[in-house]
């Protein structure tokens, strides 16, 4: 088969949770597959090949396209203009097939593109044919629209995604939360929707031991939580500095992009005085953060709605403690192996991080069921459900 793949979401250096997915799953698929064809699709005026990963597979083929992504996704979303599907049989100048049906081609075919993936929402258009597969990985933009901005609120509503729902032979959900989600929100059948999982990676980094790997992370501070995610209302970011300000003699490293009103919590830390006690990592890679998941008390991870809740998993299997809300996903991604505590609540996190403090037998207990945790999943696995998918007859 002809494999189409959306890899818009790996144009930028630094990836964040869909990105994470779409790059292990990819990764692992290509690993696996050596029979079907596959064409990775992207557009950016801008260069950005520097910052895609380098697979060197024979029958994995790059497809970058340098129009206007505003022109482009304006000609997908209201024009069904350009067909993807076309411009990489043009781009690569493949032959489409005339006359022979898809199920006398040989694998893999010499004709046009039989299947195009999408590892989360976007913009497209596809000619006839053409079978489409979708990963969704939440629906908190539908189920919280105030903790985003009106413009990501305005992209939610141009994007039609009930449309794109409809349109797919099938649907890839990440947890059992997302395919209910899905069912209730879209009233989307629940026989289109199958749940894959994801994984963690990080775990397998390989750390060098040195006395100065520390040093690497700007001198992090000996006693401290850690929080990784964006920082955004969705994240309940401001409950963990509120508790923070009543645990005395801890620090706090928070990871991750600025987003959507993530001023308000780098005020309220001035306003509490705790400018000293809580460091900003705006982005670290693989290695650095298996250091600071390896050596924090835990991970507090106070999210109101997750569709699985990747650095649960990522803590978890570096050894790391975990806080976190008792909501939506997180239950099928850490099981009971956390610290389970209400989001809405500041004083059940205050315990919860006092807890962890003081009690080394608690938190050793955590990690022996982190780690048994973590064998559920693996992006292995995730890749070879995904191909029996998206390849099914079905």
């Amino acid at each position: 088969m002809n494999i189409g793949i959306d890899i818009r979401c790996l144009m930028q250096r630094e990836r964040t949770g869909v990105g994470e997915y779409a790059f292990n799953l990819l990764d692992n698929l290509f690993k696996i597959d050596s029979q079907n064809q596959y064409f990775l699709f992207y557009n950016s005026h801008a260069p950005v090949e520097q910052n895609l990963p380098k697979w060197n597979y024979p029958n994995v083929k790059f497809c970058g396209f340098k129009y206007s992504n505003k022109l482009l996704n304006f000609g997908f979303r209201f024009l069904g203009w350009p067909k993807i599907n076309k411009m990489i049989e043009k781009k690569l100048s493949i032959v489409p097939l005339r006359g022979i049906s898809r199920s006398e081609k040989n694998c893999p075919p010499a004709g046009g593109l039989d299947i195009f993936f999408m590892p989360d929402y976007n913009f497209f258009a596809l000619g006839g044919g053409v079978r489409l597969f979708l990963t969704v990985h939440d629906l908190s933009l539908e189920i919280y629209p105030e903790f985003y901005s009106f413009k990501k609120r305005l992209w939610g509503k141009f994007l039609a995604k009930k449309k794109i729902l409809k349109q797919a032979r099938k649907i890839i959900a990440v947890s059992e939360n997302t395919r209910k989600d899905l069912v209730d929100y879209y009233k989307t059948s629940s026989e289109k929707v199958e749940v894959i999982p994801l994984a963690s990676a990080i775990a397998s980094c390989h750390c060098e031991e040195t006395e100065g790997r520390r040093s690497n992370l700007n001198n992090p501070p000996e006693n401290y939580f850690l929080f990784v995610g964006s920082i955004e209302p969705r994240k309940n970011v401001e409950s963990i500095i509120l508790a923070l300000n009543q645990v005395k003699n801890v620090d706090l490293i928070l990871v991750g992009p600025k987003g959507y009103r993530a001023n308000k919590v780098f005020r309220l830390i001035e306003s509490l005085g705790l400018k000293n006690r809580v460091k900003y990592l705006s982005y670290l890679n693989p290695k650095e953060k298996k250091i600071l998941y390896q050596e924090a008390l835990a991970l507090v991870y106070q999210s109101y709605y997750e569709g699985f809740g990747l650095p649960l998993l990522e803590a978890a299997s570096c050894g790391c403690p975990i806080i976190t809300a008792a909501n939506s996903a997180i239950g099928e991604t850490i099981g009971q192996t956390a610290l389970l505590v209400n989001p809405y609540s500041v004083d059940e996190l205050i315990l919860a991080m006092r807890q962890i403090k003081e009690d080394h037998q608690l938190r050793e207990k955590l990690i022996a069921m982190g780690y048994q945790q973590t064998k559920n999943f693996s992006w292995q696995k995730t890749a070879e459900e995904t191909l029996e998918i998206v390849t099914s007859n079905e």
